[in-house]
């Protein structure tokens, strides 16, 4: 298979040859990293054609371990006079840095095998469609982007309309002194579109949708800006509420960010330097028995699927929180040597298991009523103890059904807390977040206007 903007043999061969000039120089282990991706994307704005963007890049990266001691070097010249000049001013350099004892290859029983990754297209990510794009095919496609005639409630008119089609291709292939060889190359397509409206008394609303595939025919070209200009059009008209303790609701397209900062805790980083809300958790139960989240980067075909860490160490599915006990810490290379840890591997595709299940209105009908909140404006939460503050907005909802737009709210707490009082989770994570978490509900949530 063809494939366009890839990775040469002739650049391969330049690649083994940086990594026998480390090893000649001394060093005990190296590896050595060659990526390029090419994007192109194209933006419109109020229906016409603004912006192209036609951009390629390539890089080669060297790991060196040599005398104890470890650093990188970035190379961007592909003539051998460059890459061995440059290459050999930064062994010298390295070898000037303090020794870490703890820098060193990753053990070859946890790296992935050089034939699970051999093609790059093990993970069944580039879709041969990528080849046939042309300018004039991708303009086509963003015009599909575009709403002609957008209808807004009476009395409000049209700011801006902005859509957005791109697609990129990326290949990469990581060697190092231990014989391994391996190689990743995917396709992915992109749509974005936004609106911008204002009412009669010139109050202005917006909103923002996307979707992102590998493969060019799961695009929801179309939808994403009729979705856009509902979500802008719900927006009219907001009312004040009242602060105090509501049931909160999370969308799927928001509820990511609320786990991110839980799995950022249970980095092994993070424990190690101790900067950690979740230090001396594993193995406990300190979270609620609904909630179960698994990593599953190994599935060939889907959105986000991912074979090895950049240093070649294998993913594998596992449970990390498990009917609320904490099974595994992301535990890379450095740290588990630094510390003692169990090695594991860094978060790459989360998946929390549905509680009550079905669509985000199947679980605004369980819960009654309370803050469907869509998104975060702003806000922060401190990593040691887990306390944070959000700005949020959303709608007000009672019997299950949305009953007026909300804004201007805050919501306090401690993210542990949070957590343990998760009531529901429906089944409609969105694979174009990377993180597989549906819409998401917690009873007793501070809010404040």
């Amino acid at each position: 298979m063809e494939i366009p903007w890839s990775i040469t043999p002739s650049e391969l061969d330049v690649a083994k040859k940086v990594l026998d000039l480390i090893l000649s120089k001394g060093a005990s282990g190296a590896r050595v990293m060659i990526s390029k991706s090419m994007l192109d994307q194209y933006k419109t704005l109020n229906g016409e054609l603004d912006v192209v963007t036609h951009a390629g890049d390539a890089d080669m990266v060297a790991d060196v371990f040599i005398d104890g001691r470890f650093g990188s070097c970035s190379l961007n010249k592909w003539d051998w006079p460059s890459i061995e000049k440059i290459t050999s001013s930064a062994i010298e350099s390295i070898r000037m840095l303090e020794k870490d004892p703890f820098r060193r290859l990753p053990d070859k029983s946890r790296k992935i095998s050089s034939d699970a990754a051999a093609t790059g297209l093990e993970g069944r990510l580039y879709d041969s469609t990528y080849a046939s794009l042309t300018p004039e095919k991708r303009l086509a496609l963003t015009k599909r982007t575009i709403i002609d005639d957008p209808k807004f409630p009476s009395g409000c008119e049209m700011i801006s309309q902005e859509t957005s089609y791109s697609d990129s291709m990326t290949d990469g292939i990581l060697i190092d002194s231990d014989g391994l060889e391996v190689r990743s190359t995917d396709s992915s397509f992109c749509v974005a579109s936004s609106f911008t409206i204002k009412d009669k008394e010139g109050r202005r609303y917006s909103d923002f949708w996307s979707d992102y595939t590998q493969r060019l025919s799961d695009l929801d070209i179309e939808g994403c800006s009729k979705i856009s200009l509902e979500r802008t059009a719900k927006k009219i008209n907001p009312l004040p509420l009242k602060g105090g303790r509501y049931t909160m609701a999370l969308e799927s397209s928001t509820s990511p960010s609320i786990i991110a900062p839980l799995l950022a805790a249970l980095s092994g980083r993070a424990i190690q330097q101790k900067n950690s809300f979740m230090i001396d958790t594993l193995g406990k139960k300190v979270l609620p028995s609904t909630l179960t989240v698994r990593e599953e980067p190994v599935c060939p075909g889907q959105v986000g699927c991912t074979l090895f860490e950049q240093d070649g160490v294998a993913y594998y599915n596992r449970p990390v929180i498990e009917e609320g006990v904490v099974r595994e810490y992301y535990v890379d290379t450095y740290i588990a040597a630094k510390t003692g840890m169990k090695q594991t591997c860094s978060t790459a595709r989360p998946v929390l298991s549905p509680i009550g299940g079905g669509s985000l209105e199947d679980m605004l009908s369980r819960l009654g009523k309370g803050i469907l909140v869509t998104d975060f404006n702003g806000g922060n939460s401190n990593p040691s103890t887990g306390d944070f503050s959000f700005g949020v907005e959303g709608y007000y909802f009672e019997g299950g059904k949305i009953v007026h737009p909300v804004t201007g709210m805050l919501i306090t707490g401690n993210l542990l807390t949070l957590w343990n009082s998760l009531v529901d989770a429906a089944d409609d994570p969105i694979p174009a977040k990377g993180l597989l978490i549906p819409s998401l509900a917690f009873e007793g949530v501070d809010f404040s206007a």
